[in-house]
C-alpha cells in the first residue's frame, strides 16, 4: 500500500470513528396528565391548572377561543367543541387546542400543545380529552368541573436559554 492509500484509509477511518458516537437523538414523549379547573366562565373562562409526568408544574390558564359547530348551536347542547386554552406559570406558557363533542353521557375528545414561551418553547403533545363534574365545593361554588388531559409531551425543557 502506497503512502497516499494508507493515509486516506486512515482519515476515513478517523472520520468514521468520530461520527459513530456523535448520533443525536430526542428523548421519546413521556406520560402526560394535565388537569384544568376553571373558576369562572364570564367574560372568559379563567382558573387554574396542574400537570404531572412529562410536564410537572401549575399555574393559571384561560380559554381564548371556544366555538361550536354549528355556530348557532347552544354551547352545552350534544354536538362538537373546538376551544383553545393559554396555560401559563413561572417557567412559561403554551397553548392547548381541544376537539371535543358534548354528548349525553360525557365530553370526549382529544388535545394538543402548540405555541410555547420559557420552558415550553418547543414542546409538543397530544392525547384525550374528557370533563368530569363533581358536587364538591370549589370557586365556582357548590360543584366543580375539572378538564383532564392524559397522552404524550415531549421537548419539555429543551430550548436553548439565552445569557
Amino acid at each position: 500500500m502506497n503512502r497516499h492509500s494508507f493515509g486516506a484509509v486512515a482519515t476515513t477511518a478517523i472520520l468514521f470513528a468520530g461520527f459513530a458516537g456523535s448520533t443525536a437523538s430526542a428523548a421519546p414523549p413521556a406520560d402526560v396528565v394535565i388537569h384544568l379547573q376553571p373558576c369562572a366562565f364570564a367574560p372568559a373562562e379563567v382558573g387554574s391548572w396542574n400537570a404531572t409526568g412529562a410536564i410537572n408544574d401549575s399555574g393559571s390558564y384561560q380559554r381564548t377561543d371556544a366555538e361550536t359547530s354549528p355556530p348557532d348551536r347552544p354551547f352545552f347542547s350534544t354536538g362538537p367543541v373546538h376551544e383553545t386554552f393559554v396555560l401559563t406559570s413561572v417557567q412559561g406558557a403554551f397553548t392547548v387546542a381541544t376537539n371535543s363533542r358534548v354528548t349525553d353521557s360525557g365530553q370526549p375528545g382529544a388535545w394538543s400543545i402548540s405555541d410555547g414561551a420559557g420552558t415550553y418553547a418547543d414542546t409538543s403533545g397530544h392525547g384525550d380529552f374528557a370533563v368530569a363534574f363533581s358536587p364538591l365545593p370549589s370557586c365556582l361554588g357548590g360543584f366543580t368541573v375539572i378538564v383532564t388531559l392524559t397522552g404524550v409531551a415531549g421537548k419539555v425543557g429543551t430550548s436553548a436559554v439565552a445569557g
